[in-house]
């Protein structure tokens, strides 16, 4: 049996979610014995052998195909992946095969309407993009492009015979409509390279385990890390708000944020307000470049809190990342970072609400996550060889080998 992922995220170096997903995915399918391999824009991003550049195909016929090109271009190249993507895969088809769509963006466009194939492709449902974006003005092109996107995925999820989601929380609070989907969860990241454990006697420092090499010293539990694109669904907005006035009270702690900028008004709006902030509480907030997933461990060891403060999510890496890293992860009350808190007693403020991030950012520093930090460990010891369990079931019962 053969899995074939397809990656539809962009070309950058550092990935996101769903690239950690698939590298993860990768191991398992190697660990299982079964092939495995990922189309993508960029193959650079994963094992040698494991990864092949997405190409383009045209679908529309001149001149139509030029003015189409004209009006509407992004939206035509995408059609030309999926366009490609289909014909690739029909050519090296066979039965054992099974192929994934990592988020659903409209590359199984195509495929999912080829008989030889949609009886064999999964589409993983992670955050869609028409619930992602918000709508621009109607009657622009932007909003035509948008109309034809959203039109495009939800087609796709009416479509699809096999459908999975890593969050049960998020298909029930997001696409009530939808029905007929597994619920089978990320792999989980792996244990880091170095054992180590947080030792409460000394408020957050970090000591290796026995045999371990010796790492920085954690940082006290005042430090706090975001891990993310700064867009709107991210919800930084309201974090930086509430930290602002946590700040005002206590002059230990600090935030550093790690990410790209989507470009526009919101973005915008967050640099602007850092900026705005008065000298010494301006130096306790750090906006830095993104991170290569390999400086992640270094990273975690600088801080003590993750914090995710999504408007919404379905299953973030980065919430899991931070667990498995041992950090304190502080994530908003939606998706699988929901359910897991309700089991791990990790804090969980409402999304979107500055009041309720402000009460868990004060709760963390007085002491309110250490109980937290030991359950986290043990969800994610009692958990990781079930998962990937359930993924290679869900692959196994696509090729009709279960």
């Amino acid at each position: 049996m053969e899995i074939v992922f397809i990656d539809p995220e962009p070309p950058s170096a550092a990935g996101g979610g769903i690239r950690t997903y698939l590298t993860l995915a990768l191991t398992l399918c190697r660990e299982a014995g079964m092939e495995a391999r990922v189309y993508t824009h960029n193959p650079d991003a994963y094992p040698p052998g494991a990864g092949f550049p997405i190409g383009r195909k045209a679908w529309l016929r001149p001149p139509i195909r030029g003015l189409a090109y004209r009006l509407l271009y992004q939206e035509n190249v995408l059609w030309e992946h999926a366009c490609w993507l289909n014909a690739e895969l029909q050519a090296g088809d066979r039965p054992d095969r099974v192929y994934e769509f990592a988020d659903y963006l409209g590359y199984g466009f195509f495929a999912l309407r080829n008989r030889a194939l949609r009886d064999r492709t999964i589409l993983r449902v992670h955050t869609p993009d028409f619930l992602a974006r918000s709508a621009p003005a109607a009657g622009t092109k932007e909003g035509w492009a948008r109309v034809l996107s959203a039109w495009r995925e939800k087609d796709g999820l009416r479509r699809a015979r096999r459908i999975t989601a890593p969050s049960a929380q998020f298909m029930r609070e997001n696409l009530p409509w939808m029905a007929g989907w597994e619920y089978v969860p990320n792999p989980l990241p792996p244990r880091p390279p170095v054992a180590a454990r947080v030792d409460t006697s000394e408020r957050g420092t970090l000591r290796p385990a026995e045999g371990g090499i010796s790492r920085p010293t954690r940082s006290e539990p005042q430090r706090f890390l975001y891990l993310g694109r700064v867009e709107e669904r991210k919800g930084v907005l309201v974090l930086v708000r509430a930290f602002m006035r946590l700040a005002a009270e206590n002059p230990q702690s600090s935030l550093t944020l790690v990410g790209s900028a989507v470009p526009g008004p919101y973005s915008e709006g967050v640099r602007a307000l850092i900026e705005s902030l008065p000298g010494p509480l301006r130096q306790r907030i750090d906006w830095q470049a993104p991170c290569l997933p390999e400086a992640r461990a270094d990273l975690f060891l600088r801080h003590h809190a993750l914090v995710t403060p999504s408007l919404f999510e379905n299953s973030p890496y980065v919430y899991f990342e931070g667990m498995a890293a041992g950090l304190a992860c502080i994530g908003s009350a939606t998706g699988e970072m929901k359910a897991v808190a309700a089991i791990t007693g990790a804090l969980s403020p409402r999304p979107g609400d500055e009041e309720s991030w402000l009460e868990a950012l004060r709760a963390h520093c007085a002491g309110a996550s250490e109980q937290a930090l030991g359950k986290q460990a043990a969800y994610l010891s009692d958990r990781r060889a079930g998962i990937a369990a359930q993924s290679i079931a869900a692959w196994r019962k696509a090729a009709g080998a279960a």
